[in-house]
Formats: structure tokens, sequence, C-alpha cells
């Protein structure tokens, strides 16, 4: 008997072995009588658990004849729609368009190419990138405006990033700077812990993207935290600043 599991964003398969729920009706689901669900005739023996949003898991129950032809034509409806074609303006890309490219990725198999074309394209265009990367992190700061996490575009705006010019440098670290003092104001005012608050992944990133950027503004920023007294209706205040320093030491 084999187990597979199923995701219908990846329709990459893990199978596994899993000889303790043979037989058992509670993890095989109320449909599951040792046949077969397709031809009805033979034994069951290939188990097919779907993850799929918002319906949640499906359970199939199969035939080993059976699981080939079930499996193929599952695996074909991943990829229902047509790629786009390949755009041909990579330079003039907006942050929008970019994000816009990745969620097509993510839902349609053919557009991965797509993506991934607008990727090669944007190594070329240095300018193009910094330009990105300050449009990504300007969304990312209206988003925690908006008490919202924006832990994938901080992500990504840093990525792009990486090696930003001189001559938008300066922004670039103000963002981030900006970024860093938003996510540690949210978090302080929730009683979580910070390393379990939403805002803490997007926080990490932008202190590592200022740390590659200028470690003397990530030391300065420290030092202005480290020094500040409690707040009063900041019940996490100080939790979230030792989270800070720990992702940020000396």
């Amino acid at each position: 008997m084999r187990t597979t599991h199923a995701n219908l964003v990846d329709p990459k398969l893990v199978t596994l072995r899993n000889p303790d729920i043979k037989n058992d009706p509670v993890s095989m689901g109320p449909t599951y009588n040792n046949l077969c669900e397709h031809c009805r005739e033979r034994e069951a023996t290939v188990h097919v658990a779907v993850v799929s949003w918002p319906s949640g898991e499906q359970l199939q129950h199969l035939c080993e004849l059976c699981y080939p032809e079930i499996e193929a034509a599952r695996i074909q409806s991943y990829a229902t729609q047509p790629a786009l074609p390949l755009p041909v303006d990579i330079e003039d890309i907006t942050a929008s368009e970019y994000l816009d490219a990745c969620a097509r990725a993510a839902a349609n198999g053919p557009d991965k190419l797509v993506l991934r074309h607008i990727c090669d394209e944007l190594k070329r265009f240095p300018a193009t990138r910094a330009r990105l990367a300050i449009e990504l992190l300007t969304m990312a700061k209206h988003s925690l405006d908006q008490n919202d996490d924006a832990f994938s575009l901080i992500g990504i705006g840093a990525q792009f990033g990486d090696l930003i010019d001189a001559v938008r440098l300066a922004e670039f670290i103000g963002l981030l700077e900006s970024i860093i003092h938003q996510s540690v104001n949210l978090m302080a005012q929730y009683s979580l812990p910070p390393s379990q608050h939403p805002f803490g992944m997007g926080l990490s990133m932008a202190i590592l993207a200022l740390k590659r950027a200028d470690p003397s503004r990530l030391a300065a920023i420290r030092e202005r935290l480290a020094s500040q007294p409690e707040r009063e209706g900041l019940p996490n205040y100080r939790a979230a600043i030792e989270y800070f320093e720990k992702k940020a030491p000396q």
C-alpha cells in the first residue's frame, strides 16, 4: 500500500509508505471500503490525499491499474490556462506587474516560464532592479501603515536591492529604517511573543538587508531603541526590543 499527498498549487507528488493507517477507517475516510473508487473491482492499494484551498483535503482510494490514469488526468488539470506571451519590455516593468507575474506563476504552471524569463532579463538591468526595490519597499511601508503584514514585499524588495547603486542607496536605506521602526512598534502593540508574531519575519528580512547596505545605520537604530524607556500602551515593547537586539547583535 502507498499513500501519496499532492498540493494543487504544485503538482509534485511525495510518496509515503505508512502501514499504520491500513484498514483504519478514521485515517482513510468514511468512504473507504477496500475497493478502488474508480473500477469498484480491485483492492484499493493506492491512497491519494489531495490538499487544496478552500476545500481542504480530499482522499481517493485507487487500485494500481487505475491510479496512473486518474493521476495523469489530475496533473493535466493543473495548467488549464495557456501562458501569457513572454514580455519584451522588462526594463520598464513595475512592481505591480512583477507581483502579478509571481501570482500567475504560482497558479498556472506554464506561467513559471514567463516569470523565469522576467527574472533572467532583470539581471541585465541593475537600474530596473533598484527601482523595483524602492517600489516594493514603499508598498511594504504602506502595508505596515495599515497594520498589514508585508514580509513578502520586504523580502522581494530586499533581494532586488542587494546590489543597489549609489544613486538610490540613501532612499533604500531610509525605507528599511522606516520598516524596522514600524515593525517593532507593531510587534510591541500585541501580547503575542515576538518570535511568533507575523511581523517578525519582515523585521528580520529588513534587518539583514540594512546590515548589508549600511551596518552603521543598523547599529544606530539598535542604540536608539536600547536607550528608549518603556512606553505606555505598548505591553510588549521591551520584548520587541529584545527580539530586535537578538536579530541585530552588536
